[in-house]
């Protein structure tokens, strides 16, 4: 079982302190997904808090890639709700596709796919490879504009 003792014996360095049990849970959640998704006594601290991008000019918002942010969704979509909460933007990559997201009947992808604004799918493929395009890295990976998405209910690409 990983817990403080045995990772503190560990070369890992975890992002906690003994007086932030929020960072622990943050830490588990990005090294062990599957388990960290299912610990309801997990919060979460602001992401002012977490990071510090309220204050940096250079940053506009958090991205949210592999893994694969959708099998621990449920944390992703709160972190992102914190994101969205100091006005920033979430972008989310995944290898699912915008079909498969919008008709699973897990609550948690919803959640996350409500607090996505941009949403870049589908698995990168080598044989796609193209450099030439924006945010992705095959041409079968599109990016899409959440929002509209979701009003239009049909895919809405953002032509970059």
């Amino acid at each position: 079982m990983i817990n403080r003792s045995s990772l503190a014996e560990s070369k890992v360095s975890p992002l906690w302190t003994d007086r932030d049990s929020a960072m622990w849970c943050l830490f588990k959640a990005a090294a062990f997904p599957v388990r960290a998704a299912t610990i309801p006594s997990c919060s979460l601290l602001t992401a002012a808090r977490l990071f510090p991008i309220k204050d940096n000019p250079l940053l506009s918002g958090l991205t949210l890639s592999g893994g694969e942010p959708f099998t621990q969704a449920a944390a992703c979509a709160n972190l992102a709700r914190e994101v969205h909460a100091l006005g920033l933007t979430v972008i989310t990559y995944t290898g699912y596709v915008w079909e498969e997201l919008v008709s699973s009947s897990q609550s948690d992808w919803r959640s996350l796919i409500q607090e996505t604004d941009i949403l870049v799918d589908g698995p990168y493929i080598k044989e796609l490879k193209n450099i030439d395009l924006t945010f992705r890295g095959s041409s079968n990976q599109r990016l899409i504009d959440v929002k509209q998405s979701l009003a239009a209910g049909k895919v809405v690409e953002i032509d970059m």
